[in-house]
């Protein structure tokens, strides 16, 4: 049995191939690297290596966490008041933000998405065990880090409880 196609319909055929091969090898890929398409495709169109790079302030959490990631490939988080301040090196890998910290021979990743200033980091594995509680964060870019003091942070739940008290 013969068949003739006109190239029209070649044309549709060789189109109608690729395009599954296409969707076939990107839904493979949604699978592995475990994210939506509209992520995958966030992660072509925008390199998180260079965006990542920069001050990063939480934006829950009242202010209490930061991070400062570097060109060169290593990062300093800074806490409320200091209590886990720490730095090591980072490594981003498409939608995996993976940290390092060789003081305490820990290793996090993170699924990261980042949106112009800003950045939503989605607990993944700690020390290559999957975390059960997909803890996200949010950080806002910033020019300088703002942490709060331990004295601001005391006058705040004073006035939550004053106008909780008024409320009543």
């Amino acid at each position: 049995m013969k068949v003739n196609l006109s190239k029209k319909q070649l044309g549709i055929v060789v189109a109608v191939v690729v395009l599954s091969v296409m969707l076939i090898a990107g839904g493979v890929t949604c699978i592995i690297r475990e994210e939506t398409p509209a992520d995958l495709f966030n992660d072509i169109i925008y390199n998180n290596d260079d965006n990542v790079v920069g001050k990063w302030q939480s934006t829950d959490n009242d202010a209490l966490f930061a991070y400062e990631f570097y060109e060169d490939g290593t990062y300093k988080f800074y806490s409320f008041i200091g209590l886990t301040n720490s730095s090591g090196n980072y490594e981003v890998k498409g939608n995996k933000l993976v940290l390092i910290n060789p003081k305490h021979s820990k290793q996090i990743v993170y699924k990261v998405k980042i949106t112009g200033d800003e950045m939503i980091l989605t607990k993944n594995e700690e020390d290559g065990e999957t975390t059960e509680d997909k803890q996200t964060s949010t950080y806002q870019r910033v020019q300088h880090i703002n942490l709060k003091k331990f004295d601001e942070l005391l006058n705040e739940i004073r006035n939550k409880n004053a106008q909780n008290e008024q409320n009543k």
